[in-house]
C-alpha cells in the first residue's frame, strides 16, 4: 500500500473496496461504534459490483450482498 490515506490512481474498483478500504481503516487508527450501520455501495459499469461495508469498533469489514438491492 502507497499510503493509507490516499488509493492509488489506477486502483480497481473491487480492490479498493476488498483490499485498500479496509487497509486503510485499520492504519488511520480510528474506531468506530460498537454496532455501526451496514452500508451498500453499488457501483455500475465496467469493473463494478456491489459491497456492504460495517465498521465494528477497530474494523472495517466489506463483503458481497447476500442478496440485489
Amino acid at each position: 500500500m502507497q499510503s493509507w490515506d490516499r488509493p492509488p490512481p489506477d486502483i480497481g474498483v473491487a480492490a479498493f473496496f476488498e483490499q485498500w478500504l479496509p487497509e486503510a481503516f485499520a492504519k488511520s487508527s480510528r474506531r468506530g461504534p460498537l454496532e455501526g450501520p451496514v452500508v451498500r455501495a453499488t457501483i455500475s459499469g465496467e469493473g463494478g459490483g456491489a459491497w456492504e461495508l460495517a465498521v465494528s469498533d477497530d474494523e472495517l469489514s466489506v463483503t458481497t450482498p447476500r442478496r440485489e438491492p
